[in-house]
């Protein structure tokens, strides 16, 4: 908050009050969205469990992907509004074609909610592009990559190399991206802070 406070003053000015009620609202419409695909999917995996159940397993692992890289790579700024780009596009979609009608939570101001995130978001992404176009060509690069792997490699392979097989202590099989990103934090700290019983 520190940090940014300073640079929006210094970009706007006198409106930066105006800005921070825009960021507030879009912010606010964005909870209306992960609210009803929370109520709809209440699962673990977020943003990425989300758009793989509506909007299909690649744009899931595309999403999973930019985040893990967003991290390694610090393009969070880009990489959040993508996020946040596709969970409200998630939330269209899921509402359009009934991926999301058993929901409890059905969020207010629909359609207006995600719509106006999509847009507003388009618009910051627009204005970054005329000044910094590298963070939406990473971000994009980054989606592009994560698509890539998934119908390139991942799907066809779904028979023999989508799970892997389960360790002798564990019951279940896990996906091969989660096992590679899950396997040293099971070893580091065992599911659920216990250790298994032997």
């Amino acid at each position: 908050m520190f940090i940014i406070i300073p640079a929006v003053l210094a970009a706007v000015g006198g409106a930066s009050f105006v800005a921070f009620i825009a960021a507030a609202l879009v912010g606010i419409f964005m909870a209306f969205c992960y609210g009803e695909l929370s109520s709809a999917f209440p699962i673990a995996g977020g943003e990425y469990s989300f758009a793989a159940r509506v909007l299909g397993k690649g744009t899931g692992f595309a999403l999973f992907l930019m985040n893990t890289l967003s991290l390694i790579l610090i393009i969070g700024v880009i990489a959040l509004r993508t996020v946040y780009a596709i969970v409200a596009l998630s939330a269209i979609v899921g509402r359009r074609n009934g991926t999301t009608a058993h929901a409890r939570y059905k969020m207010p101001a629909w359609p207006l909610a995600p719509a106006a995130v999509i847009l507003a978001l388009g618009y910051v992404t627009y204005e970054l592009w005329l000044g910094n176009p590298w963070q939406v060509i990473i971000a994009a690069g980054a989606l592009a990559v994560g698509y890539a792997y998934y119908y390139l490699y991942l799907y066809p392979q779904r028979d023999s190399r989508w799970t892997m097989p389960a360790a002798p202590h564990d019951e279940h099989a896990v996906d091969e991206a989660g096992a590679i990103l899950m396997g040293p934090a099971l070893e580091i700290h065992p599911v659920g802070g216990h250790e298994p019983e032997h």
